[in-house]
């Protein structure tokens, strides 16, 4: 008997806390949005690797000379005029270096499927404000040398016998000057001795882009391009070169580098 009034006591004193118990359910929705685009074939990618590269016009060009390259129509005649020739080619070049044009294949197809879910997003800001007083020192003055024409040199500097297909980027910002010309016109010249060769000054990105392609190949070590610079005299590592790609002429890849080897400036 005592041992029950002892446990109704419990129960007694544990109701209100009990009582005071709340139960919180939050629920939290998403929104995820995927576009999914397939294509029977990228336009201009011959080799099917998704890119444009200076590789895709070697392709082009080996299948128009009749060695065993396959590149299928609609991967390859960019002008949809029913069949692959050089041409088709050197538009895949030109738009590797990111010029503008317009790749049109046949028999492409475009399919896309969206799904939407919704969601609630609950954001809380806060704003503060703060005065700081700052004391700026003395104003200094740094008198330039002035601004100097120079040409550079851009090479594959690295003997990987023949290649078939080169492609570099050279990022020049770190110069502080700029190539004279631009896009297609910029100031430059081939050195290459290769069948196919465009360059392209990119617009507003202080950055040129170099491809070129020869389906019988060239020696290496080799001069590729030459071009005219103006501005503060650089050193050659202020070229900071990128997107290096290279293969021999039946488009096997090789490990060439490139680099801006020699820089001449007028006194």
């Amino acid at each position: 008997m005592k041992i029950a009034t002892y446990l109704f006591a419990i129960v007694l004193t544990l109701l209100p806390a009990l009582a005071s118990a709340q139960t919180t359910s939050t629920t939290v929705s998403s929104t995820t949005s995927t576009t999914l685009v397939t294509f029977e074939c990228t336009c201009g990618d011959a080799n099917g690797d998704t890119r444009l590269t200076a590789v895709d016009p070697l392709v082009v060009l080996l299948n128009t000379i009749g060695l065993p390259f396959a590149c299928p129509i609609q991967c390859c005649d960019v002008d949809s005029d029913g069949r692959v020739v050089a041409t088709d080619g050197r538009v895949i070049l030109e738009a590797a270096v990111f010029l503008p044009r317009d790749l049109i294949c046949p028999e492409a197809t475009t399919t896309t499927t969206s799904t939407t879910s919704t969601s609630t997003t609950s954001t809380t800001s806060t704003t503060s404000t703060s005065t700081t007083s700052t004391t700026l020192p003395p104003t200094t003055t740094t008198t330039l040398p002035p601004d100097q024409t120079c040409t550079v040199t851009f090479a594959v500097i690295n003997d990987v016998g023949l290649i078939g297909a080169v492609q570099f980027e050279v990022d020049y910002a770190p110069t502080g000057g700029e190539l004279t010309g631009n896009g297609a016109d910029v100031n430059c010249i081939n050195l290459s001795g290769m069948g196919f060769v465009s360059f392209n000054d990119l617009p507003g990105r202080d950055a040129l882009r170099f491809a070129g392609v020869d389906s019988v190949g060239v020696a290496t070590p080799r001069n590729l391009l030459q071009c005219e610079y103006v501005g503060p005299v650089p050193e050659p590592g202020d070229f900071l070169i990128s997107d290096v790609e290279a293969t021999d002429p039946v488009v096997n890849p090789v490990p060439g580098i490139v680099s801006a080897t020699s820089i001449s400036c007028n006194p």
